[in-house]
């Protein structure tokens, strides 16, 4: 995640009015200039987007309702879900598939964000700490509300009660894909019976 390049100057500055796929890794940008170029971009079918897109700035990821009204195809961290899924429910969008997610209780800042200016300003000695997940209700929510999802990919599992919370919230997913972390301290049997 250190030394990913800033794109800012790339979403501000092109428009490209055919756009249905677009995969972004290895680079960061601020919310702003990503909000501004999803909105600019209605085609866009299928969105991958880099973790640290906008970083710590996620919670400023915020989309007008009609925006992005024919993406049928999601990858993208949780924190990254939670914003976009939002609106969900009132915009119509038919999601059908939500990749790169995970609903842990709790996370560790640093092995989610490393870069963002503003972050990096304050102090944050708490970064390496385990916290409540700030994301994670809020994905849950966009999740029940995007009844259209029918293939979800975990990106990763650290307990069987999160997949139980997933099957209560997308109950119609008929296309499950799950990582199972190497220092998880479940087995995989556990988490399927």
């Amino acid at each position: 995640m250190d030394g990913t390049a800033n794109i800012d100057h790339l979403l501000r500055d092109v428009l490209w009015p055919k756009l249905r796929v677009l995969r972004l890794r290895g680079v960061n940008c601020r919310a702003p200039e990503l909000t501004r170029f999803l909105v600019a971009h209605p085609r866009i079918e299928e969105l991958s987007l880099a973790q640290m897109m906008p970083g710590h700035a996620w919670t400023r990821l915020e989309l007008p309702r009609d925006a992005l009204p024919n993406l049928r195809h999601l990858e993208c961290s949780s924190a990254q879900a939670a914003a976009l899924l939002r609106n969900a429910a009132a915009s119509g969008r038919p999601l059908e598939t939500l990749l790169g997610i995970e609903v842990h209780d709790t996370v560790i800042d640093s092995k989610y964000f490393s870069w963002d200016d503003e972050w990096e300003d304050e102090d944050h000695d708490d970064a390496d700490e385990e916290q409540p997940s700030p994301w994670k209700a809020l994905l849950l929510q966009g999740l029940q509300a995007q009844s259209s999802i029918t293939r979800l990919g975990i990106s990763s599992i650290g307990t069987p009660e999160e997949m139980e919370t997933l099957a209560a919230v997308s109950p119609q997913v008929k296309d499950l894909s799950i990582h199972i972390d190497r220092d998880s301290k479940i087995p995989v049997s556990v988490i399927f019976s």
